[in-house]
């Protein structure tokens, strides 16, 4: 059963990642230096053959300071800036980042993701803002269009919480 935030699918072979010590992010580094092609990863059987040149543990991720550390990939925050170092952002593609966000930080995305692409669900959202279709509450709604045992049960049942303070935790540790 998937538990919002505890399983991905590997972008290399589609299978559940059910345990964060089996995956990795993985993304590469063009010649700029700025980041590109996220990815979430199997990392004993699809790390290699996906082409990433960087990656770090998925177990990193969750929590505060994860949000901390892909933060500082869009900016080097104030601290640094004050310090007069360069700003810049270290990244290529802000949509492919979004989506890395989503995935990592949004209960349900990464679940819902795998249906983006219904006919029932793109005509469903055919008048959607940016925001609408993202939201726990819309996922919710997407699992009602997609056939059931297209979905697993644990996703069908209606969560109490959806805002991001009550699925992070409020420290690592």
């Amino acid at each position: 059963m998937d538990i919002p935030l505890t399983i991905w699918y590997c972008d290399g072979c589609g299978k559940a990642i059910r345990e964060m010590e089996q995956g990795v992010v993985g993304w590469r580094t063009n010649a700029d230096l700025k980041y590109y092609r996220f990815l979430v990863l199997h990392k004993i059987d699809c790390l290699t053959a996906s082409g990433s040149d960087r990656w770090r543990e998925l177990q990193a991720f969750p929590g505060i300071d994860g949000l901390s550390y892909v933060l500082g990939w869009l900016s080097q925050g104030p601290i640094n800036q004050n310090l007069g170092r360069e700003m810049y952002c270290s990244l290529v593609d802000l949509d492919e980042y979004a989506d890395l966000m989503r995935r990592l930080y949004i209960p349900h995305y990464e679940e819902a993701r795998r249906h983006f692409n219904d006919s029932r669900v793109r005509g469903y959202h055919q008048t959607s803002d940016e925001f609408t279709p993202y939201t726990v509450e819309q996922f919710m709604r997407l699992f009602d269009l997609v056939e059931p045992e297209d979905v697993p049960s644990i996703l069908l049942q209606r969560p109490k919480r959806n805002t991001i303070s009550e699925w992070l935790p409020l420290s690592d540790q």
